[in-house]
């Protein structure tokens, strides 16, 4: 599995929230299907733009939040400029991305070039709710 580097505009992506398990006491399993339940509960009628989602931690809690970046909700996740490594989904399952995102993390970890820089990840949803494309951010190592 190999990423590309991207440089994102910031973007602000408003829409609903969940919270998931701990990631440090929970399985893998359970998480993913924590997702699948906000995936399948959100409403994509009005949805005519990307639809992204945002998992990261804020004050040791795990929250997910699914929208676009042109949403009147006010629950948002400010994703900021920056380099991203980008990586393409292979699977339509749930379970089965969590674990490609796993060695994603594992692969952007262990580059020579490259670190994780903050403690989120963005998802390029396609309007059916499937990962399409996953972001980390990223610095080099060299700056």
């Amino acid at each position: 599995m190999s990423f590309s580097i991207v440089h994102l505009n910031s973007l602000t992506i408003s829409g609903t929230q969940s919270h998931l398990s701990d990631p440090v006491d929970t399985d893998l399993s359970v998480i993913s299907q924590e997702k699948q339940t906000a995936l399948n509960n959100f409403d994509y009628s009005d949805i005519d733009q990307p639809l992204f989602a945002v998992n990261y931690s804020e004050a040791g809690d795990s929250v997910y939040i699914l929208g676009t970046s042109n949403n009147d909700s006010n629950i948002t996740f400010d994703v900021p400029e920056g380099d991203y490594a980008e990586f393409t989904i292979t699977t339509s399952n749930r379970e089965a991305a969590d674990q490609e995102i796993s060695v994603m993390y594992s692969e952007v970890g262990m580059s020579k070039q490259y670190a994780i820089s903050d403690n989120f990840s963005l998802e390029q949803l396609s309007p059916q709710g499937i990962i399409e494309k996953f972001f980390i951010p990223i610095v080099s190592k060299e700056a």
